[in-house]
C-alpha cells in the first residue's frame, strides 16, 4: 500500500473508533444509570445559579 492509500485507511479506522466510542456511551447513558441523572442535574442546578447571579 501507499501512503496515501495507509493513511486513508488509518483516518476511516479512527473515524469508526469514535463512532464506535459514541456508540458504547449512548447505550450505556441509556441504561437509565441514575448516576448520569443525577450528575446533569446538579449540571442543571449550577446553570441555574450562575444565571441568578
Amino acid at each position: 500500500m501507499t501512503y496515501e492509500e495507509t493513511r486513508i485507511v488509518v483516518v476511516l479506522f479512527g473515524f469508526v473508533a469514535i463512532l464506535a466510542i459514541f456508540a458504547g456511551v449512548a447505550v450505556w447513558a441509556t441504561r437509565g444509570s441514575d448516576e448520569i441523572e443525577t450528575f446533569m442535574d446538579e449540571l442543571e442546578e449550577e446553570r441555574a445559579q450562575r444565571r441568578r447571579y
